[in-house]
C-alpha cells in the first residue's frame, strides 16, 4: 500500500474508534464529561503518534536508492570529421561546409543528418556537389572534430 493510502486508512479508523465510543456513552452532565473527553482526547492523540511511529518505521526499513552522478558521455555521432569541412565562396561572402560524400564515408550515421542543412553548390569547373551547412549543423547540436596538426 502506498503511504498516502495507509495514513487515510489509519485516521478513518481512529475516527471511527471515536465516534463509536461516545455514541456509546450516555451522556452526563457536570466535570465528569469534560474529564472523559479529555481522556478521549488524549487516547486520539496517542494513537495517531503510535500510527505514524509505525508507519516512519516501516519507511526506515526500505533500502533507499543512492543515485550517483554519471559523467556525460561524448555523443559521438554528432562529431563532425575535420577532413570533410571545406570554405565556400559565395555571394554573401566565404562560408564552412561540409561534404556530403565526404560525411558519408569518414562519419558513422551520417545519413541521420538534418535534410534541410543539405545544399546543392557549384564547385570547380561548373560541376555540381552535394553538402552539408556548418553553421546549420552547428544549430542542431553537431561540433566539429578537433583539425590534426
Amino acid at each position: 500500500m502506498t503511504r498516502n493510502l495507509k495514513t487515510t486508512i489509519l485516521a478513518i479508523s481512529i475516527a471511527l474508534i471515536a465516534l463509536t465510543g461516545i455514541a456509546a456513552t450516555p451522556a452526563q452532565a457536570g466535570s465528569r464529561s469534560k474529564d472523559e473527553f479529555g481522556r478521549f482526547l488524549a487516547g486520539a492523540i496517542a494513537l495517531v503518534i503510535i500510527g505514524k511511529a509505525i508507519e516512519e518505521s516501516q519507511d526506515a526499513k526500505k533500502p533507499r536508492k543512492v543515485r550517483r552522478p554519471r559523467p556525460p558521455q561524448p555523443d559521438l555521432s554528432r562529431v563532425l570529421p575535420a577532413q570533410c569541412y571545406f570554405p565556400i565562396d559565395t555571394a554573401e561572402g566565404i562560408r564552412g561546409v561540409y561534404g556530403k560524400a565526404c560525411l558519408n564515408k569518414n562519419m558513422p550515421k551520417a545519413e541521420r543528418l538534418p535534410r534541410f542543412c543539405e545544399e546543392t553548390v557549384r564547385v570547380r569547373y561548373g560541376r555540381r556537389a552535394k553538402v552539408y551547412d556548418a553553421g546549420c549543423l552547428s544549430r542542431w547540436g553537431y561540433r566539429a572534430e578537433a583539425p590534426r596538426y
